[in-house]
């Protein structure tokens, strides 16, 4: 099973801790050895780091781990690959795509055997760039925002999310869909019908600033809960939460 973790906040924040716990998770796992990636957003635009390398055994992530960057939105992947295929660049999530000026990310928990040769998931105009089952199927979604979605770049739209949930729910007959989604305002998150593949939830609020003046809006979408003292909320089947600005919309 590999590991998702979504970050998505009212204000620019560290994300450090976070990181450092995600990482030491895989080392914990030990079979998490096919890769990692991170999208941190910056406005529309995101900045992705991926490596095929074991997230334990990257300095690049130690680095990331250790650097103050700030996002309001970050979704972090670590893979343990479930199909015999090369262990890439391009095989590595998070993917990403731009649509109406936007960077849109994606990142996949479960396997989808028969998604590229299925009728019903043909693909128009957004291809994959390695040869993953989960970037196949973010090229489905995509495909759909281009051609059925609302043209307003705004996933919490009724037309947007309701039709994001139904494909969802399609592609999910095939296999094992959890996700992570993006398009650089909202964080997404699919928990799919399946119970020995779970997404957890943790909203946080405190007060930053120089003064403690502002109020701080955290929510975070993990596979397991990154820490003992909270009330983490599991998905429940088949259900989907989008968060703005560190609440659920």
């Amino acid at each position: 099973m590999c590991g998702l973790l979504g970050i998505n906040s009212n204000i620019p924040t560290e994300m450090n801790d976070s990181l450092s716990i995600f990482r030491k998770s895989d080392w914990e796992l030990g079979d998490h050895v096919d890769g990692w990636g991170i999208a941190f957003y910056e406005g529309r635009s995101s900045r992705i780091f991926r490596e095929e390398l074991p997230a334990a055994q990257s300095r690049c992530l130690e680095f990331i781990s250790h650097y103050d960057f700030k996002s309001e939105i970050v979704i972090a992947h670590i893979r343990k690959a479930t199909q015999d295929i090369e262990n890439c660049v391009a095989n590595t999530h998070p993917f990403e795509r731009e649509f109406l000026g936007r960077s849109f990310v994606f990142a996949h928990n479960g396997e989808l055997p028969d998604i590229m040769n299925h009728e019903d998931f043909k693909l128009e105009w957004y291809f994959p760039k390695g040869n993953t089952d989960s970037e196949y199927a973010f090229c489905f979604i995509m495909d759909w925002l281009r051609d059925g979605g609302s043209q307003s770049v705004d996933l919490a739209s009724a037309n947007d999310i309701g039709g994001i949930h139904s494909i969802a729910r399609q592609i999910s007959s095939l296999g094992r869909f959890n996700f992570l989604f993006s398009d650089s305002k909202y964080l997404i998150a699919y928990n799919d019908h399946r119970d020995d593949d779970e997404l957890y939830y943790v909203l946080r609020h405190c007060r930053c600033g120089p003064e403690d003046n502002m109020d701080q809006y955290v929510a975070v979408v993990a596979t397991n809960p990154t820490t003992d003292n909270e009330d983490w909320v599991k998905l429940k089947p088949g259900e989907m939460k989008v968060f703005y600005q560190g609440k659920v919309v």
